[in-house]
């Protein structure tokens, strides 16, 4: 860890005055961060439906039994009670290969999180009022991990370095489609992407994909900026909005989402009936370079089809 990286630690470390937001954390990403997405877990976990799921399912993807849920126990962590936001961002470095931050904002316990990572091999830096971790001091790409009440950062060293001491103004997609009123960081779930040039061109087409998928695959590439939310109430909500590079393109990938909605219904007369009424209200618009997208999928119906996929055949007619 260089000295620089230590004295912004010392001098300022980010302090907030409740558990941060995903709009909170939005703000600590990369500024040139190309793909960034959050959750607002606080507020999923109180919705009905998440809650009775919970009830009946538990958490069985902390590892019942394995090295996963005994590093939380002895961390004092749960996830679903203690985290109330995350936030990733993806930065393509310019010689090839991806950096990334994780940032995870609630109630944490810093010094129990080290001792359980020290003891499984992690290695503490000294010198900082707060926990900073790598796995290996001669790794230069091992993540590291700064913990604090509120906030644990995971990743590159320079991403974390600059989160924990608050000094960045955040991705500038994020910020730019905040400020256009586009972006809502305290959604439910929301998707932001600045596609360059150079990797539009890059996006792959599966070969045995739908010809109505491959189409919109191969549409997708013209898009500069992508926007995605997903809101949980009465119903689950949708929305998607792209900037195409061209007028032409962005009629290309309107007519490809058309096509791939209508492909959808015609699939769902047979197998899914019930989702017609659902596929017949997505609403696609164009305006010269933007396509935007939006579904609704009431919260009663996606709990039926999901009891309906749990069911064993033949056990509705016993």
């Amino acid at each position: 860890m260089t000295a620089l990286s230590c004295a912004l630690l010392l001098s300022a470390s980010v302090i907030m005055p409740g558990a941060p937001s995903p709009a909170d954390l939005a703000r600590l990403t990369p500024p040139n961060a190309q793909v960034v997405m959050g959750a607002n877990l606080a507020a999923l976990r109180t919705h009905p439906t998440v809650q009775r799921w919970l009830a009946a399912h538990g958490a069985p993807w902390v590892g019942r039994g394995g090295d996963g849920e005994e590093v939380l126990r002895e961390a004092g962590l749960d996830p679903l009670r203690d985290v109330d936001a995350t936030v990733i961002a993806v930065t393509q470095r310019p010689g090839g290969g991806d950096a990334w931050l994780a940032l995870f904002g609630g109630s944490f316990d810093p010094a129990a999180l080290a001792a359980a990572l020290v003891k499984r091999g992690a290695t503490a830096v000294p010198g900082v009022p707060f926990l900073l971790l790598r796995a290996a001091q001669d790794d230069a790409d091992a993540p590291f991990i700064a913990a604090l009440d509120q906030l644990l950062a995971v990743g590159d060293e320079k991403s974390v370095v600059a989160a924990a001491s608050g000094a960045t103004l955040g991705a500038g997609v994020v910020r730019v489609e905040r400020a256009a009123g586009r972006l809502d960081p305290n959604a439910t779930f929301w998707l932001a992407v600045e596609a360059p040039a150079p990797l539009r061109g890059q996006t792959p087409v599966g070969g045995n994909a739908p010809e109505a998928m491959q189409g919109l695959l191969r549409a997708s590439r013209a898009v500069q900026r992508l926007l995605f939310h997903a809101r949980l109430g009465t119903a689950l909500e949708l929305s998607a909005w792209a900037l195409a590079d061209s007028v032409d393109n962005a009629e290309l990938l309107h007519d490809a989402l058309r096509g791939l909605v209508a492909a959808l219904r015609l699939s769902a007369q047979e197998r899914y009936p019930q989702l017609l009424d659902v596929l017949r209200r997505v609403r696609i618009t164009q305006s010269t370079l933007e396509v935007t997208a939006e579904a609704a999928i009431p919260v009663a119906l996606l709990e039926s089809l999901f009891a309906s996929a749990s069911t064993p055949q033949g056990a509705a007619t016993r």
